[in-house]
Order: structure tokens, then sequence, then C-alpha cells
């Protein structure tokens, strides 16, 4: 085959592949937001605060989009964003065959040590729907302590007020990225859960970590703060340490 004709079919395929990696790009990075915003008017909670919550746990780049990516898992503070659920979910069950427990998945970067028992399997915690439910009551419950939806954006995260101030500016500032807001419209203040909607062990209590004593939030208290875009940016910024205790 001439390479004339060899370079035309190139320049023909290109920008058909290249366009084809970009919408699987975004198809994929709406399940997050698609499943922030079903919880969140579910359960009465500004819609900016819950995708915000998305962007900072698991934000990327990828074929000039940012985005919450679903297939995400964090391993003792590494963070991996992966190219499909079976890749993360093979990777989630390869540590904990390891013996590892604490590792966070899925778009709300729920850690399977303290929250893995409300779900029946790793699987079901990558699954944006009961995922996206369960988060987004935890964030309703500490709303309920602080009354102020970016405080209890910070202790979903850590109950260390140095971590939890940082990624209450974090969410804050993906909130100001997104055009979102920090208060739920009236229709959605007004709404009732919809407890059906909860398949996993609803019956289970949901934090049980309040009677332990210990750290409130979705990542672990093994001396990570938790989510793998914070992760990424304190390794970026030098100055922070990734493996801080919490004290």
């Amino acid at each position: 085959m001439p390479r004339s004709l060899l370079l035309l079919i190139a320049l023909v395929t290109v920008p058909v592949f290249e366009a084809k990696a970009a919408r699987d790009t975004k198809a994929t990075m709406a399940i997050c937001r698609n499943a922030a915003i079903q919880a969140a008017d579910r359960h009465g909670i500004p819609r900016g605060v819950l995708i915000a919550i998305t962007q900072v746990e698991t934000g990327t780049r990828r074929d000039d989009t940012f985005g919450a990516w679903p297939w995400t898992v964090n391993v003792a503070g590494k963070g991996d964003w992966f190219d499909s659920r079976a890749a993360a979910l093979l990777h989630a069950q390869r540590a904990l065959s390891r013996g590892q427990t604490s590792f966070d998945v899925g778009c709300f970067q729920l850690n399977y040590r303290w929250h893995g028992t409300h779900f029946a399997s790793i699987d079901e915690m990558f699954e944006p729907g009961p995922s996206g439910d369960y988060a987004a009551r935890f964030l309703k419950s500490l709303h309920a302590e602080t009354g102020d939806w970016i405080k209890a954006a910070g202790f979903y995260h850590s109950r260390t007020q140095r971590h939890a101030a940082r990624y209450r500016n974090l969410v804050l500032n993906a909130v100001n990225r997104i055009g979102g807001k920090t208060q739920p419209a009236p229709e959605m203040a007004a709404a009732v859960p919809d407890r059906k909607a909860v398949s996993h062990r609803a019956a289970a209590p949901l934090w049980p970590l309040r009677q332990l004593g210990a750290l409130a939030g979705p990542a672990a208290s093994n001396g990570q703060a938790g989510g793998v875009a914070l992760n990424a940016l304190r390794r970026s910024r030098g100055a922070l340490v990734i493996a801080q205790p919490r004290s």
C-alpha cells in the first residue's frame, strides 16, 4: 500500500478515534455527576456540594476534560484511575486479598474498612446509585450536626481540624468552579428521602464510627487524610505530606 494512502487513512481515522475517546471520557465522568445530582435531590442537599465532593475526591483530567472518575481506588494513599470498573474492582479485590482493608473506592471514595459493612460487596461500593445515596445520607447527618454544608463536607473528609479546613476550601473552590450553590433549592430541601433506593443493609447502624469514637469520614483513620485528588494535590505542591497522623 502506498505511503501516501497510509498517511491519508491515518489523517482520517485518528480524529475519529480521538473524538470517540473524548465522548467516552465525558460519558464516564457523567456517571459521578449524575449519581451526585440524584442523591442530592433525594436528600435535600445542594447539588453543587455533592458534585464538588466527587471532584475533590476523584477529579482527573482526560482528553482535555476535567471531572470525577468513578473507577478510582486509593490504597494506602496511592490513587489510581482505571479505564474500567472491572479493572478498578480487581485492584481493590487484590488489596483485600493481601490483607489490606483500608482503601477508598468509587465516586465518593468510601473507605472499605469503615463503610464496607453497609454494602453487599466491594462491587456494590462502586455502584454509583447506592454509594451516592450512602454518601448523601452521611453528609446530611454531618449537616444536622454543623448546620452548614461546607463544614459538613470538611467532616465528611476528616475530624482533624487542619485536614477538614483544607478540604472545605477545596470543596468550596470546586463549588464555585462548577457554578453551584451551597444551599439547596426550596423544593430540594423539602424532599423526603426515598429509602427504597438503598438496597444495601439499610437495617445496620449507618454511622458506627460515632459509637467507636473513631474518625467520622469516608477516609481511613490510618494516618491518611484520604481523597485521591487531595493526595495528588499534596504530592504536586510538595509542601504537604500524604501520611500525616491525625491528632
